[in-house]
């Protein structure tokens, strides 16, 4: 099919990317068996190589708002407990100015305090002035294989944004499933 000509030659375009995202290509498997890879030519290797790790990089991606509020809460009960006992640690050492630190310490120990006690709320952003996002997937191939890399960029307003949900305890995001969203705490 002329749309996976880029992917038998071991390039992720556009045209894959847009396929894959939109689910037109059926989900497949994580690996092949040595059998399964002994059928296929090298092009049809590349194919699956390609087509599977642009799958595997959109798999990660929230799929909808409730996601993004799911992971998010999930990343912050996960990683914040260490994350504010080493900054803490940090700051009696003199490792991080105290001041800047305390600070810092006490917005994550409130958005810790808010992910544990499900107060965290997602709302749909779609004005692109105070939120705006960029996913990027592709695939490469190096001396050891093929390696995939997945960048969503989120940009913002963020005085507006402050100013549009009356708090500063946000966080933003976006992906390419969902519109720009806005975690309130």
């Amino acid at each position: 099919m002329p749309e996976f000509r880029s992917a038998v030659n071991g390039r992720a375009d556009d045209t894959v990317r847009a396929l894959v995202r939109d689910g037109k290509v059926p989900q497949l498997p994580l690996h092949l068996t040595d059998a399964q890879a002994a059928q296929l030519s090298e092009k049809e290797l590349n194919l699956f190589e390609i087509v599977q790790g642009v799958q595997g990089l959109y798999d990660a991606m929230p799929k909808s708002l409730d996601d993004a509020l799911s992971q998010h809460v999930k990343q912050v009960i996960d990683g914040y407990p260490d994350m504010i006992n080493q900054m803490k640690a940090d700051i009696a050492a003199g490792k991080l100015p105290g001041e800047y630190g305390e600070k810092q310490v006490s917005r994550y120990e409130s958005e810790l305090a808010a992910a544990r006690g499900g107060t965290m709320k997602i709302s749909a952003e779609t004005d692109t002035r105070l939120v705006r996002g960029k996913s990027e997937f592709t695939m490469q191939r190096d001396a050891i294989g093929y390696s995939g890399r997945g960048q969503t960029t989120t940009t913002s307003d963020w005085n507006a944004i402050i100013k549009k949900y009356g708090t500063e305890n946000i966080q933003i995001g976006s992906g390419p499933y969902t519109p720009g969203w806005v975690i309130t705490w």
